[in-house]
């Protein structure tokens, strides 16, 4: 679904635990709950 979005148009942003797949033109983050990153931040 995310792969359908023009990058142009939209920044798209994912926080996963772990990153699992590389998709072109999505800012991916990875939680850290070790330094106080994670769901609920």
């Amino acid at each position: 679904m995310l792969k359908n979005f023009n990058p142009l148009e939209f920044n798209i942003s994912t926080l996963e635990d772990p990153v699992e797949y590389d998709i072109q033109y999505v800012n991916q983050s990875q939680v850290k709950p070790e330094i106080g990153y994670t769901f609920s931040t």
